[in-house]
């Protein structure tokens, strides 16, 4: 088949994955029982790993997609580890902490040694991890939850994170199995080793991707005693300064280097939210649009502390996986960089943390922002240009692609906040929402 065939292969596979997850989010309790055979751990991480695989084997890239340049970078990473190259000497093409450079050095030395194509490899620990979040979440309310079954299914079969992990090969499913896997360590009953077990979990989210840091806070207002505080945080933080040390031993480099790339990383700037929005305006001639575009860029980092702040003392209190989606989404909010595969990272916490009409909003929304943005709009290919003309609105409008999904985050954040006030202000036993308490 042609590269345009295997796309085309892969974009029914998904609209199949997708029939099938959105059937498993509507059938009946009773229905989602009869799926038992699924509840074994095994079982589960086997359908959503053979999902994945059949979209990575099928799948190859146009030379013309926009992607190109994350596939080409794990190569670029792969071949600077086998020669023991610094590989922050390039910072745009791998700007984390070291953890999966290796994992790329060793698929591209397998691949040279095998001779099996590269392009699949890379997307194998991906593909794992993410079966691996979907066995979570199976998981999370013990083995004989109906919901635990419901999520751990649509998880498996849902479209989004195959196109993360399968299709673009992207590593994010890595960090969130990892800060995933630490939330569900301290989720109910904490035992003495909960901080530590909690704390080595998410330093390896943060050496996969750098953004899980920013939920220490909760990790450590979650935990019951300083000593499990103290745990997860020596933890945490030692995970960090061990993939550190061994990156410069082994590369005969000074940390300060990879530091300096993953403090400045930013992702593609100004391609989400309130700055899409006020930088065409701006370009339209509304006054002032320009201005506050400028000093909200200007100030951004401080936007994003302050909002990461706001979510924390919003959602401390509330239930580990709660409060990640909402410090996350309330962050959110405010980005100015912006990458588009970053949408899957709320997913399994709005998931166990929300009513299922609030997760699912967000789902399908990022769900079509991101098959518009690889599918028409030159991410994969560009089928949009196909199907309309150079001067539709579709196309001379399509910059407004991610202000549905922002819209959406914006509307679950304030929602929450004001769910939380109300319940602050409420008489002691008054009536709990759905949002506070979320059935099982």
């Amino acid at each position: 088949m042609s590269d345009s065939q295997t796309v085309s292969v892969v974009a029914v596979w998904l609209l199949v994955c997708g029939v099938g997850a959105a059937a498993v989010m509507a059938l009946p309790t009773s229905k989602i029982q009869k799926l038992g055979w699924f509840g074994t751990a095994w079982r589960l991480f086997a359908l959503a790993v053979g999902v994945r695989l059949i979209a990575a084997l099928v799948f190859r890239l146009p030379e013309s997609a926009i992607i190109n340049f994350d596939k080409d970078s794990l190569e670029i990473v792969g071949q600077l580890v086998r020669d023991r190259v610094d590989v922050y000497s390039q910072p745009d093409r791998y700007p984390y902490f070291p953890l999966f450079a290796y994992w790329f050095g060793a698929t591209s030395w397998f691949s040279s040694v095998t001779g099996i194509p590269f392009e699949p490899l890379p997307k194998l620990a991906g593909i794992a991890a993410d079966a691996g979040i979907a066995v979570l979440l199976l998981r999370w309310w013990g083995n004989a939850s109906t919901r635990g079954l419901r999520l751990g299914l649509f998880y498996a079969l849902n479209p989004l994170t195959i196109i993360v992990a399968a299709v673009h090969g992207q590593i994010d499913s890595g960090a969130v199995f990892f800060l995933l896997a630490a939330a569900y360590t301290v989720r109910n009953d904490v035992t003495p080793r909960s901080g530590i077990v909690a704390g080595a979990l998410l330093g390896l989210a943060v050496v996969s991707k750098t953004w899980p840091i920013a939920f220490l806070p909760l990790f450590v207002l979650r935990l019951p005693s300083w000593r499990a505080r103290i745990e997860v945080t020596a933890l945490t933080l030692g995970v960090v300064g061990l993939a550190l040390l061994a990156y410069s031993a082994i590369f005969w480099v000074a940390p300060q280097r990879a530091i300096e790339v993953i403090r400045d990383y930013e992702g593609v700037r100004g391609r989400w939210g309130v700055f899409v929005a006020l930088h065409h305006l701006g370009n339209a001639g509304i006054p002032g649009a320009i201005r506050i575009h400028d000093l909200a860029v200007d100030w951004n980092r401080y936007l994003l502390v302050a909002a990461l702040g706001v979510g924390v003392a919003a959602a401390w209190r509330a239930e580990i996986a709660r409060g990640i989606a909402v410090a996350l989404l309330t962050t959110m909010v405010v980005f100015y960089g912006w990458g588009y595969h970053w949408v899957m990272w709320p997913v399994p916490f709005l998931l166990i943390g929300f009513p299922l009409r609030v997760s699912a909003a967000y789902y399908w929304v990022a769900t079509a922002t991101l098959v518009a943005e690889f599918f028409f709009n030159g991410g994969i290919t560009s089928w949009a240009f196909d199907l309309f003309a150079v001067d539709s609105p579709m196309i001379r409008y399509r910059w407004a692609l991610p202000l549905p999904l922002w819209a959406v985050v914006c509307a679950i954040v304030a929602g929450f906040l004001f769910v939380r006030l109300r319940s602050a202000l409420r008489p002691r036993g008054g009536p709990v929402t759905e949002v506070e308490q979320v059935p099982v």
